[in-house]
């Protein structure tokens, strides 16, 4: 039906009932218009509540997925600042989410500017609010609500914990800390594996609230549907009943349609803005049911490498990787297929062939079934994360790796000594399992006892003690137990520990020492089995030495005295190579006796006054005859410069030239030998010669001059055979220039001869004005005229009372003026009391000894000029270091050489100009090297008799008369001397009997008997030995009991030869007159029985004329000039 035939069929009436019904149609229409659209606006603001509803959880999916991209874009920051800035983004982006829960709750504006970022908008868009009105029933949304509430709180709580490990994270990485490094680093790997399920969890609460509101719109857009078709049916009724009304209703129709149109317009812009939001913070794309891509944003092509042309239509599994097994792809596919959203890691391969690491949530859209039609995939890129964490697990793989390829354990503790890493060689070691050993405390574990198995408890643990106190511990002397609680000795080493500055633990390493600690001991064992062999060795050595000695000298002498007689020249030849053969021998010996005392560090170096042109006099004399009879030139050069008078040990140093002049003339066949002298350097006190022995011999190569100083070593075995020698010669010398305080060596090319060098840094002196010391280096005559000393008072410091008689009675022949005190602290008080021109000064003495005495005496200035000369027993070097220290000038050495005596007091008497004595003060002078070197031969030579008398005599510079005087007076004064150093030493007065034994030898030695000297010298030795072992003590015990018996003997001899009480008849004695007569004939025919016949006679009483002369005759037979001592008792007829 059409409207025209419609109105054509009506009546006036109808038209007007028509037109009134329309207009009451009208009016019921545009009533119901005004109802409809009351009620239409009604449900557009339900619909735009909804919409607003729908952004906003839209809008809490993005901020979540903003806050979620900031948590790890904050992991990866190592920035302090960008961390700071993004925990403000983070916190800003929880803030906003909470702003959008409360809109959801309570209802409100929300201006989305706040949310998203428009800078890239179109204009007009700048600015937008969402206005949202709670409704009354919140059942719908109070649930996602409540879970998302919690979740930004917490969130807040991860946000803070997060920023707090990251800037320890730093703080560790800028101290260089490794072990908290790496700590930190793992729990931020734990915090951030967390995450992905909290956001997942909060995630879905957002879709789910999404989804709602979604499907909330969705059905509201179709009761929207619902309402036109009422409106359509109302409009056919009404069309019916008037066509005004039908139009009316059909423009009202039209009005809501275009107002609906225009809201959809709106709602479709809202979704591409949003759609436009999401696209710019995240990865996205849609598939199909069938998995083909339909969807791809720039963000997803950019990461992907293709087009979105390539992609579209394409299915998702050309971005596959193969990192995933199929089982995997199963459950992604079974849980979005069932219409639930899957959150997780997945890798994907870009179109170049790199791959990325993506954290991705695909939410599957579903039907009115339920069935899902598509699937949108939204993913961040975590690829940079995901390689700083597998850096961070490559670091500390390769940090447990070095520790457990390390050969040494190693292990850490925290602040309680728990236990909380420990590497495989420690396990090995104390034979743990980790488990048994992490958590554990170490020390109560492994180190709670001491080297003797005693406890030890964790208080006084080194360890523990040097860690707290902030030093690293190291040490070769703890023990650790393991398992089976055996003890075993290990090497420590551990460093503390720190966080936050304060001590938090530490790290050791150590190891097994055990071997090292076996090794050591043996070493030790053996050192001192050697030193011990060493030393027995050198004994018997020196023993055998002068037991060999003896003999030889009496084949000597005998081979000498039959050279003398009528030989024919076979016998002659015999002689001399028995001889020659014999010195060698005694060559060898001397040698071997040299070197045992070297190695037995009995070897002394004195300091005395020579003449340097005495050694190369000496040296000459030596060698021009061997050098003659070779066809050699022997020529000697000495630097002008060098003083005249060295202060040194000339013997040894005599000795090192004879040894190399021996060997260069021995190895030179023709050409030189050159032996030079200068000067390397000097002062005002010293001076450093350079020696020089030059040949034109064989020569050595380098390798026989590498060992040539070595003992028993030559340059080869063919130079002993065709030579001879020890080898011993260079080694003596080395060690001889070392002792010295120089240095040796050889410059040698074979065939061409070699050099040998050696320096030497001496003492000297300017020459004295009227020195004593004459130019062949012996002394001046010792007995003088009676008036060398006279008007020079002396005073005498000597606590014996045998020394003092005798010094006294020596000084008084020489005219002093002689005054005794018996300690230092007397001669303080006489030296304040009278004016003396000298002091003889003893060293050791009770009360006060000669060095205190002397510094007391040094402190007053009215002594400063004094001359000050010890006397001792024996000066070592260290004794005159000593001497010097304490202010004496000079010294001599006990038994007193009274020519010695004479000059060492006339050099410091004489007075120069200024009044100072013509010696330099605080050079130690000792007597001349070759006086010395004579009494040592002396003594060498008459070791067979008890008492030297001779040798006394002369050194005294007095007759027999004299001699005998001293001699009684040793009798009365010393006569319980070796008892009272045997009470003192086994009463512990050790002092005392080191003072007792020290006089002796002092005493002993002035009247000549050499061998009490010799014996107590070695009881001094003994006594002054610390600590005293039983082996030491043991010895002293015998010593003392030999010294008793030698002491006795002594005395005995001594009575003899004082007090001899002579029969008026000894001429007629049978006995007397056949050993003489016996002794007559042994004489004249050489034999050396005489020496005992000789021995029994002087054993008898005898006249002291008739005991001198044959004292004398006995001495004579001792040097083998037999003639001599028979021409002696021929005179005494």
């Amino acid at each position: 039906m059409n409207f025209a035939a419609y109105k054509k069929e009506l009546s006036p009436l109808w038209v007007y009932l028509q037109t009134g019904l329309s207009l009451l149609g009208f009016l019921l229409i545009f009533a119901i218009s005004s109802v409809f659209n009351h009620l239409n606006e009604g449900l557009n603001q339900q619909v735009s509540n909804e919409q607003a509803r729908m952004e906003i959880g839209k809008l809490i999916v993005l901020d979540l997925k903003r806050v979620e991209a900031t948590f790890y874009q904050m992991a990866t920051t190592s920035s302090l600042t960008g961390q700071e800035q993004l925990h403000s983004q983070l916190q800003e982006g929880v803030k906003n989410l909470e702003s959008l829960l409360n809109a959801l709750d309570n209802g409100g504006s929300i201006e989305l500017d706040n949310h998203l970022d428009f800078v890239r908008l179109g204009p007009g868009l700048t600015h937008h609010i969402l206005k949202y009105t709670s409704p009354k029933d919140k059942q719908d949304a109070v649930m996602e609500v409540i879970e998302l509430y919690p979740t930004l709180q917490q969130m807040k709580r991860e946000a803070i914990d997060l920023l707090l490990m990251l800037k320890q994270r730093e703080k560790y990485k800028k101290a260089g800390s490794s072990e908290p490094y790496i700590q930190i680093i793992s729990e931020i790997k734990a915090y951030l594996s967390t995450l992905p399920q909290f956001f997942r969890k909060a995630t879905e609460s957002a879709n789910k609230l999404l989804f709602n509101s979604h499907e909330k719109l969705h059905s509201l857009e179709k009761s929207i549907d619902s309402q036109r078709s009422d409106y359509q049916a109302l409009q056919f009724t009404l069309f019916f009943i008037v066509i005004f009304s039908v139009l009316m209703i059909g423009y009202f129709i039209l009005r809501q349609v275009n107002r609906s149109q225009k809201q959809l317009q709106e709602l479709a812009k809202n979704l591409e803005f949003q759609k436009f939001a999401l696209d710019e913070h995240a990865i996205v794309s849609a598939t199909d049911a069938a998995g083909d891509i339909t969807y791809a944003n720039d963000k997803f092509c950019r990461a992907s490498g293709y087009s979105r042309e390539e992609l579209i239509g394409q299915n998702h599994r050309i971005l596959k990787s193969g990192e995933h097994s199929t089982a995997f792809f199963r459950d992604l596919w079974k849980t979005i297929t069932a219409g639930n959203v899957w959150s997780g890691e997945i890798k994907n391969r870009s179109k170049d062939g790199s791959y990325h690491w993506f954290s991705a949530t695909i939410v599957p859209l579903c039907d009115d079934g339920g069935k899902p039609f598509q699937y949108i995939a939204i993913r961040t890129d975590t690829t940079k994360q995901k390689a700083i964490e597998q850096t961070m697990l490559e670091q500390h793989r390769f940090l447990l790796s070095l520790a457990n390829s390390m050969g040494e354990g190693v292990y850490a503790v925290d602040k309680a000594g728990k236990c909380i890493f420990i590497n495989h060689k420690a396990l090995e070691l104390i034979g743990y399992t980790e488990s048994e050993v992490v958590g554990s405390d170490i020390h109560v574990l492994i180190h709670h006892h001491n080297e003797s198995g005693e406890d030890k408890p964790k208080a006084s643990c080194p360890i523990f003690d040097r860690m707290e106190s902030d030093f690293p511990f190291n040490s070769d002397n703890e023990w650790f137990c393991d398992k089976q609680r055996q003890r075993f000795p290990v090497s420590v080493n551990a460093v503390p520990l720190y966080r936050d500055n304060v001590f938090d633990g530490y790290v050791a390493t150590f190891q097994d020492i055990s071997l090292r600690k076996d090794a050591e001991q043996k070493l030790r064992s053996a050192k001192r089995q050697a030193e011990e062999a060493n030393k027995t060795k050198s004994q018997f050595l020196a023993n055998m030495s002068h037991e060999i000695r003896t003999p030889m000298n009496v084949i000597i002498g005998m081979s000498h005295l039959v050279l003398q007689t009528e030989l024919n020249k076979k016998q002659e030849n015999y002689l001399k190579k028995i001889q020659h053969s014999a010195e060698l021998l005694l060559h060898v010996i001397n040698d071997i006796l040299d070197l045992s005392k070297v190695e037995a560090g009995k070897l002394d170096i004195e300091h005395s006054e020579f003449w340097f042109q005495t050694v190369f006099n000496d040296l000459a004399s030596i060698f021009n005859v061997s050098a003659e009879e070779k066809g050699l030139i022997l020529r000697f050069d000495a630097a002008p410069e060098i003083p005249e008078l060295l202060v040194g040990d000339a013997m040894r140093l005599n000795q090192v030239l004879v040894n190399l002049c021996s060997n260069a003339i021995k190895f030179t066949d023709e050409g030189e030998v050159i032996v030079s002298a200068s000067v390397l350097a000097k002062d005002s006190r010293h001076v450093e010669l350079l020696f020089t022995v030059k040949d034109t011999g064989n020569g050595m190569t380098q390798n026989q001059q590498a060992h040539i100083f070595n003992p028993f070593n030559q340059a080869d075995a063919s130079t002993t055979r065709e030579y001879g020698g020890t080898g011993l010669g260079l080694s003596i010398s080395k060690e001889l220039v070392s002792m010295m305080g120089g240095d040796i060596w050889v410059e040698s090319e074979l065939g061409k001869g070699s050099t040998f060098y050696f320096s030497l840094s001496l003492h000297y002196h300017n020459t004295p004005a009227q020195s004593s010391v004459t130019q062949d280096g012996g002394q001046k005559p010792g007995r003088g005229k009676g008036n060398e000393l006279k008007g020079y008072a002396i005073l005498l410091v000597e606590d014996n009372k045998f020394n003092q008689e005798v010094a006294a009675d020596l000084l008084k022949n020489f005219g002093a003026d002689v005054k005794i005190a018996e300690n230092g602290q007397k001669a303080l008080n006489m030296l304040s009391e009278a004016t003396y021109d000298a002091v003889l000064m003893d060293c050791q003495m009770p009360v006060m000894d000669g060095y205190s005495a002397t510094r007391v005496i040094r402190q007053n200035d009215r002594f400063g000029d004094v001359p000050i000369i010890a006397m001792t027993a024996h000066a070592m070097s260290e004794e005159i270091d000593e001497m010097y220290k304490c202010g004496m000038n000079d010294h001599i050495v006990k038994p007193i050489n009274v020519s010695v005596l004479l000059n060492t007091l006339t050099k410091w008497l004489t007075k120069s100009s200024d009044g100072m004595p013509s010696g330099v003060i605080g050079d130690m002078v000792s007597p001349d090297v070759r006086e010395e070197a004579s009494i040592e031969e002396e003594v060498t030579e008459t070791k067979g008799e008890m008492i030297n008398s001779q040798l006394a005599m002369k050194r005294l510079g007095i007759d027999n008369a004299d001699y005998l005087k001293i001699l009684s007076r040793f009798a009365d004064n010393e006569a319980g001397v070796v008892q009272e150093i045997q009470n003192a030493w086994r009463g512990q007065s050790v002092d005392t009997a080191i003072h007792l034994a020290h006089t002796l030898k002092s005493t002993s030695g002035t009247i000549g008997a050499t061998e009490l000297y010799e014996q107590a010298e070695e009881c001094e030795a003994l006594l002054r030995e610390s600590p005293i072992t039983d082996k030491i003590r043991t010895a002293l015990d015998e010593k003392l009991d030999a010294l008793e018996v030698l002491f006795n003997g002594v005395l005995s001899e001594i009575r003899l030869k004082v007090k001899p009480t002579v029969s008026p008849s000894y001429e007629h004695n049978r006995e007397y007159t056949d050993i003489l007569q016996e002794l007559r004939t042994k004489l004249a025919e050489f034999d050396g029985e005489s020496e005992e016949l000789m021995a029994q006679l002087l054993s008898m009483e005898l006249p002291p004329e008739v005991r001198h002369r044959c004292e004398r005759a006995f001495h004579a037979i001792e040097q083998y000039d037999f003639e001599s001592a028979l021409q002696m008792l021929e005179d005494g007829k």
